[in-house]
């Protein structure tokens, strides 16, 4: 839960209260030092699903959870999109002994000195693009598919979850009958964020 002096910011960002707990990436909102103030409900999923308890007294900070050299290199990035102001976004592996998973991670400066992290696994299908049983997946109900104009990511319809997917092949180019919109993280940090002072 975050703190009652950030909550106010952070969630008049979004467009709906309580919009980011329906979200499928996992979220978490940090303080500028890396001190989780927040997670949605798939933070806690991935968490369970891949054997661990989290709690907020277990990590108090992002950087708890992460060993080796690389943690430097995630505080690295946290200072940075404080001090720039400006969003960081990377591709990584993060596998499990019997399924690999990669993972387009962004940083969203959000609050006055806090962002948002952003984890969005990238889809990976067997057959090739351009394949209806693929395109299906995607499909509204009025057999559009709708991708967020700003970070590309493609929506699918999955039912009680919002759900955007990271299609590498429809980045680079767009399938006929393509619709865009926003993805809720998108949309409160270009649209309704509060700017800095």
């Amino acid at each position: 839960m975050l703190s009652p002096r950030l909550m106010p910011d952070f969630l008049a960002s979004f467009y709906r209260p309580g919009a980011l707990e329906t979200v499928d990436a996992t979220l978490a909102a940090l303080d500028a030092h890396g001190a989780i103030l927040w997670v949605n409900e798939a933070w806690y999923r991935f968490a369970r699903d891949n054997g661990s308890d989290f709690t907020f007294e277990r990590y108090p900070s992002y950087f708890d959870g992460i060993s080796g050299p690389l943690r430097g290199d995630y505080e690295r990035v946290v200072a940075d999109v404080i001090a720039t102001n400006t969003v960081f976004e990377q591709d990584y592996e993060c596998s499990s002994a019997d399924t690999i998973r990669h993972y387009r991670m962004r940083v969203l400066p959000f609050l006055p000195d806090g962002l948002l992290v952003e984890h969005t696994q990238i889809a990976t299908h067997d057959a090739p693009s351009g394949d209806p049983a693929i395109e299906e997946l995607y499909l509204d109900e009025n057999r559009i598919i709708t991708q967020c104009s700003n970070c590309r990511r493609v929506r699918r319809p999955v039912q009680g979850a919002e759900s955007w997917v990271w299609v590498p092949e429809w980045v680079a180019r767009s399938r006929p009958g393509t619709s865009h919109g926003l993805c809720t993280p998108c949309l409160g940090y270009y649209w309704r964020r509060p700017r800095r002072r």
